[in-house]
């Protein structure tokens, strides 16, 4: 059954992610462009994704946009002929094409991506950490970032479940710089399930799975 997981947008262009093989008349392989005004799916293609292992499918899973480039991750372990064994890569919004972004194969099962000031952060998976935006090289290791990001300047608010190492209640800020925690420690329940976060003004909106209230 052909799903959606995750899209993006710019002004002009949104991308969704997903396990499809075509979106609506057109082939497209787990990633397609459409026109922000009409819809339409767009000629920008991106390279076909290889399966992890010859038995498994392929999907993307989570989406995130930089300057140029659309970072992705989800099952699968080449693009267009090039390993990807972490699951995670980046093309070109220009013109769909991968870059030599390529994080360690230890990134499999990425939950959640995002950018900010040339680094690209990854959570939820084997390795979480902070990475070079353009070449994918470790900077920081961190095992504090879960399976929902969003950042602001160079604060990155994270969260997780309780399955995760992340400490403090699973809800924290990290400094993007340094991988290091921040001090803002939201006092909520143990047993709270961090799925997104959302930032807006002076506040961040949570969404999960809660046992009990936060505060």
């Amino acid at each position: 059954m052909a799903r959606i997981y995750a899209l993006v947008a710019t002004p002009t262009t949104v991308y969704a992610g997903g396990a499809f093989k075509r979106f609506g008349s057109a082939q497209r392989g787990q990633l397609a462009a459409l026109s922000g005004s009409s819809g339409r799916v767009l000629a920008w293609h991106a390279p076909v994704l290889e399966p992890y292992t010859p038995t498994t499918s392929r999907s993307i899973t989570t989406l995130a946009l930089g300057r140029e480039r659309l970072y992705f991750a989800g099952s699968f372990g080449g693009v267009g002929g090039a390993s990807r064994d972490g699951g995670v890569a980046a093309l070109r919004l220009r013109d769909g094409r991968l870059t030599s972004f390529a994080p360690p194969a230890g990134t499999v099962g990425t939950l959640a991506i995002a950018v900010a000031h040339g680094n690209v952060l990854i959570g939820g998976g084997d390795t979480s950490g902070i990475f070079d935006a353009k070449t994918g090289k470790l900077r920081h290791h961190s095992s504090f970032i879960g399976a929902a990001i969003a950042t602001r300047g160079w604060t990155a608010y994270t969260g997780g479940n309780f399955r995760d190492d992340i400490g403090l209640h699973n809800l924290l800020a990290v400094d993007v710089r340094t991988g290091d925690n921040r001090e803002w420690f939201p006092n909520i329940a143990h047993e709270v399930g961090v799925a997104k976060i959302a930032l807006s003004g002076g506040k961040a909106f949570v969404g999960g799975q809660f046992c009990a209230t936060l505060g």
